[in-house]
Protein backbone atom coordinates (compact mmCIF):
# COMPACT_ATOMS: atom_id res chain seq x y z
CA UNK A 1 0.00 0.00 0.00
CA UNK A 2 1.63 3.37 -0.85
CA UNK A 3 0.72 6.23 1.71
CA UNK A 4 0.97 10.21 0.42
CA UNK A 5 1.34 12.56 3.40
CA UNK A 6 1.45 16.09 2.95
CA UNK A 7 0.74 19.44 4.59
CA UNK A 8 -0.87 22.60 3.30
CA UNK A 9 -0.62 25.67 5.12
CA UNK A 10 -4.15 26.81 4.25
CA UNK A 11 -7.15 26.82 6.33
CA UNK A 12 -10.18 25.05 4.59
CA UNK A 13 -13.35 27.44 5.29
CA UNK A 14 -16.00 26.34 7.68
CA UNK A 15 -19.35 24.90 6.02
CA UNK A 16 -20.91 28.54 7.49
CA UNK A 17 -18.35 30.65 5.36
CA UNK A 18 -18.38 27.89 2.17
CA UNK A 19 -22.45 28.15 2.11
CA UNK A 20 -21.92 31.84 1.78
CA UNK A 21 -19.40 32.49 -0.17
CA UNK A 22 -19.73 33.38 -3.98
CA UNK A 23 -19.48 30.81 -6.54
CA UNK A 24 -16.37 32.11 -8.37
CA UNK A 25 -14.11 32.94 -4.94
CA UNK A 26 -15.32 29.22 -4.68
CA UNK A 27 -13.47 28.65 -7.75
CA UNK A 28 -10.73 30.82 -6.77
CA UNK A 29 -10.31 28.24 -3.76
CA UNK A 30 -10.28 25.09 -5.28
CA UNK A 31 -7.76 26.02 -7.70
CA UNK A 32 -5.56 27.78 -4.71
CA UNK A 33 -5.88 24.20 -2.73
CA UNK A 34 -5.16 21.98 -5.78
CA UNK A 35 -2.12 24.38 -6.20
CA UNK A 36 -0.97 24.10 -2.48
CA UNK A 37 -1.84 20.38 -2.57
CA UNK A 38 0.66 19.76 -5.82
CA UNK A 39 3.29 22.30 -4.10
CA UNK A 40 2.90 20.13 -0.71
CA UNK A 41 3.49 17.12 -3.04
CA UNK A 42 6.82 18.43 -4.76
CA UNK A 43 8.29 20.21 -1.50
CA UNK A 44 7.90 16.50 0.62
CA UNK A 45 9.72 14.92 -2.29
CA UNK A 46 6.60 13.05 -3.99
CA UNK A 47 4.92 12.39 -7.00
CA UNK A 48 1.30 12.76 -7.84
CA UNK A 49 -0.21 9.71 -8.85
CA UNK A 50 -0.61 8.78 -12.53
CA UNK A 51 -4.48 7.89 -12.23
CA UNK A 52 -7.03 7.90 -9.85
CA UNK A 53 -6.35 5.62 -7.17
CA UNK A 54 -8.74 2.76 -6.59
CA UNK A 55 -9.15 2.53 -3.17
CA UNK A 56 -8.21 5.84 -0.07
CA UNK A 57 -8.25 6.19 3.05
CA UNK A 58 -8.25 9.99 4.09
CA UNK A 59 -7.30 11.83 6.92
CA UNK A 60 -7.62 15.49 7.34
CA UNK A 61 -6.36 17.19 10.26
CA UNK A 62 -7.25 20.79 11.30
CA UNK A 63 -7.25 22.53 14.25
CA UNK A 64 -10.04 25.01 15.86
CA UNK A 65 -10.54 27.01 18.52
CA UNK A 66 -14.13 26.12 18.71
CA UNK A 67 -16.70 23.45 16.60
CA UNK A 68 -17.34 25.54 13.34
CA UNK A 69 -18.48 22.59 11.66
CA UNK A 70 -15.08 21.64 10.41
CA UNK A 71 -16.05 18.25 7.99
CA UNK A 72 -18.37 20.46 5.71
CA UNK A 73 -15.35 22.96 5.22
CA UNK A 74 -13.08 20.26 4.12
CA UNK A 75 -15.30 19.82 1.02
CA UNK A 76 -13.12 21.79 -1.32
CA UNK A 77 -10.15 19.94 -0.20
CA UNK A 78 -11.95 16.44 -1.06
CA UNK A 79 -12.98 17.50 -4.23
CA UNK A 80 -9.42 18.34 -4.92
CA UNK A 81 -8.28 15.03 -4.02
Amino acid sequence: MRTIEFTIPLATPSNNQLLRMHWAKRRALKKQLALEVTSALVRSGQRRPNEPLAQVYLEIERGSFGEDNLQGGTRPLVDVL
